[in-house]
C-alpha cells in the first residue's frame, strides 16, 4: 500500500508541475508553486527508493525526501506572497532552508538510523530524538499561519476595489493553508500514537503518505479548477496608494453622496462594478471613495455595494408582480454574480438566510 501510495503521489506530482511548464506567461509566483510540486514529488520517490534500494542509498532517498518536504512549507508562503503582491522576506527564508538542511543532512552520521517500510527509524533509546518530529512540524506550521495572515490582509484590500470577489479572492490560498495545518497536526497524532501505542512502522507511514498524496491531490485540484492558477496570470494586484491626512467631516459628506447615488442611479446593479468605475461617476479618484466609505460610512467598498443589493433583492421581492419569482433571480437583477455570494451578503446584511428573510414576509 505505501508504495502504490508514494507512486500516486510522485506521478501526481510531477504532472502538475508539467503542467505549470506550459504556463505562459509563467511568473514568479508560478516557480514557487513548481518547486512546492517538485518537492512533494522528491518526497514521494523518497519513499519509494526507502522501501526497495540497498540501506545506504535508501537512508540517503529517505533524508533528502525529509529535507524536501521542510522546503514545501517556504515554497508555500513564498508563493502565496508573491501571487498576492506582499513582501516575500527571500533572505530570511533561505537562512530557514539552510539551517535545516545542516540538520536535516547531519542527522544520519550522528544517530543510528536505519531504512524501514519507507520511513526514518532511530534508536528509540536516545530520549531527546522523540521531541525532534512534533517540534518540527510545529515549526513548519508557521508557515501556513504566516500565509493566513497574508490572505486576511489581501482581502481588506480586495474590498476596497471590488464588489465581487469571486474572480480575484485569495481564499483558495486560505483553504490551502488550512490544509497544511490540518496534515500536520494529523501527523503529530500519528507520530504520538505510534510512540504511545506502539503503531507498525508500515501502519505510521500509510497513514502519512495517505495524507500527503491527499493534500497534494486537494491543492492540484483546486490550482487546476480556479482559474489564474495553472493556466492564466497570478492572482489582480491592485496597485498600492499613498496613506494621505483624511478630512472625517469631508468624509462624512462624500459619504452621503455616494449613499444617495446608489440609491438614485444604482450603479450597484452592474456585476463587474468596481471601485474605479464608481470613482468615476462620482468624478473622484479612487483614495477618495476608499476614504469616503472607511472614514465617512465605516464601511469598505465591496460591503457597501453589497449591503445596496440586498436592499435591493428586497425591494424587489416586496413586489407582488415577482411573488413567485426567484430570490436567486432577484439576486442576478440586484447585481449578484453568483449564488455564493448572494447568500454570503444576504446573512450578512440581513441578518438570516433568503428563505428565512422571505418566510417572514410572507407571514407578515
Amino acid at each position: 500500500m505505501i508504495d502504490a501510495l508514494a507512486t500516486a503521489g510522485a506521478a501526481l506530482s510531477f504532472f502538475l508541475v508539467l503542467v505549470l511548464a506550459v504556463k505562459r506567461p509563467f511568473r514568479s509566483a508560478d516557480r514557487w508553486l513548481a518547486v512546492w510540486f517538485l518537492a512533494q514529488c522528491v518526497f514521494c520517490v523518497g519513499v519509494l527508493l526507502g522501501l526497495a534500494a540497498p540501506p545506504r542509498v535508501a537512508v540517503a532517498a529517505l533524508t533528502a525526501g525529509q529535507f524536501a518536504i521542510f522546503v514545501t512549507g517556504p515554497a508555500h508562503y513564498l508563493y502565496a506572497a508573491s501571487a498576492l503582491g506582499a513582501p516575500r522576506h527571500s533572505a530570511w527564508h533561505a537562512a530557514m532552508v539552510a539551517a535545516a538542511a545542516v540538520l536535516v543532512f547531519t542527522m544520519p552520521f550522528v544517530v543510528p538510523i536505519r531504512a524501514e517500510a519507507g520511513a526514518m527509524v532511530a534508536d528509540l533509546s536516545t530520549p531527546w530524538l522523540l521531541i525532534l518530529p512534533p517540534t518540527g512540524l510545529a515549526l513548519a506550521s508557521l508557515y501556513p499561519l504566516g500565509v493566513l495572515g497574508l490572505v486576511s490582509r489581501r482581502r481588506e484590500r480586495l474590498k476596497d476595489q471590488l464588489s465581487d470577489l469571486s474572480a480575484s479572492d485569495p481564499g483558495w490560498l486560505r483553504g490551502w493553508a488550512g490544509a497544511i495545518l490540518a496534515v500536520n497536526f494529523g501527523l503529530i497524532l500519528a507520530f504520538a500514537n505510534s510512540v504511545v501505542a506502539a503503531w507498525p512502522v508500515n501502519v505510521h507511514m500509510a497513514v502519512i503518505m495517505t495524507m500527503q498524496v491527499a493534500h497534494i491531490a486537494y491543492v492540484g485540484q483546486r490550482g487546476l479548477t480556479r482559474p489564474g492558477v495553472f493556466f492564466a496570470p497570478t492572482l489582480f494586484v491592485p496597485p498600492a496608494s499613498q496613506r494621505q491626512p483624511v478630512d472625517r467631516l469631508k468624509a462624512t459628506e462624500d459619504y452621503s453622496r455616494i449613499h444617495a447615488l446608489l440609491a438614485n442611479d444604482k450603479p450597484h446593479l452592474l456585476p463587474n462594478l468596481t471601485a474605479e468605475m464608481l470613482a468615476d461617476r462620482l468624478g473622484w479618484g479612487p483614495e477618495r471613495l476608499t476614504a469616503a466609505l472607511r472614514h465617512g460610512g465605516g464601511v469598505n467598498f465591496f460591503d457597501a455595494i453589497n449591503a445596496a443589493r440586498v436592499r435591493e433583492v428586497q425591494r424587489l421581492a416586496r413586489n407582488p408582480e415577482n411573488a413567485r419569482v426567484s430570490l436567486l433571480v432577484l439576486a442576478h437583477q440586484a447585481g449578484f454574480g453568483s449564488k455564493t455570494a448572494f447568500y454570503d451578503a444576504f446573512r450578512r446584511h440581513a441578518g438570516c438566510t433568503p428563505a428565512v428573510w422571505r418566510h417572514r414576509q410572507v407571514d407578515e
